[in-house]
């Protein structure tokens, strides 16, 4: 669908002349590179996005609530790492238009959409708009997520995104396109809308908004048993260190992860 049309336009042979799309290119790079580098990001207090309606209750209320980050850091890995892929998702949308995909809203064009959750108006910004009925998601991804976004496993964090967005919408289909950030390979998926997702990824952000600084939602996350390892969401969190006091970073085979004081592997 959008795939086959940027692998084909990229195998010719062609030489594209356009100078509004050239600066509007630039633009958009020069936009993301200030973002991500160049500016402070400030704390979002008060503040929940649709793009975050999947992830961990508790994790965003830390956050919405205005808690210290005492956990994962923004650091300049992190700050690389998105600037990444927000390059990717410019490249990958430029192309599929220049390729001669139906594609609109996106860059500085895209929707703001909203769905209202306990009578407060939460806020997203799709990707895009393919063929004018059809949500359009891009990502990029390691090689080990690649291989499993091509048998059709999408995290479900993301999942949750994908259909609020087309609920908000009220659009049926979603094309989400991947690129491989190791090899450059691009693969695409269709997801058709949810409604159970949706409605989950609702009442996932109404915990947040009836929570309080003193009464937080319960986590969603807890260690093994048998080797007293948290899953990776938790390593990745910037407030395990207020969720989980009895945590500890530890280093297995090169590689970080938390694991709850006194267990044993």
């Amino acid at each position: 669908m959008v795939v086959d049309k940027i692998n084909s336009f990229l195998s010719e042979s062609r030489e594209v002349n356009d100078p509004v799309r050239l600066e509007l290119i630039k633009n958009l790079f020069t936009h993301c590179f200030q973002r991500q580098f160049l500016t402070d990001k400030k704390r979002d207090s008060g503040k929940l996005y649709l793009s975050s309606c999947g992830k961990c209750p508790r994790q965003l209320a830390y956050s919405f609530h205005d808690y210290e980050p005492l956990g994962k850091t923004i650091d300049s890995r992190s700050r690389i790492t998105f600037f990444v892929g927000d390059t990717l998702e410019i490249m990958t949308t430029q192309l599929a238009q220049i390729s001669g995909c139906d594609l609109t809203d996106t860059g500085f064009e895209q929707k703001t959409v909203s769905v209202i959750v306990e009578g407060k108006e939460v806020f997203g910004h799709p990707d895009g708009i393919l063929d004018k009925n059809i949500l359009f998601e891009c990502k990029s991804m390691s090689s080990f997520a690649f291989k499993d976004f091509e048998k059709g496993e999408i995290d479900d964090d993301y999942l949750a995104q994908v259909n609020i967005y087309m609920h908000a919408l009220g659009l049926k289909k979603c094309v989400i396109v991947a690129v491989c950030k190791d090899s450059g390979v691009l693969g695409e998926q269709v997801i058709n809308y949810d409604e159970n997702i949706a409605k989950l990824a609702l009442e996932n952000m109404a915990l947040v908004l009836k929570s309080t600084k003193e009464n937080l939602p319960k986590g969603r996350y807890t260690f093994d048993e048998k080797t007293g390892f948290y899953p990776f969401n938790c390593l990745y969190c910037g407030f395990w260190g207020h969720c989980k006091p009895n945590a500890k970073k530890v280093v297995v085979k090169n590689a970080y992860k938390l694991k709850e004081k006194g267990e044993t592997k």
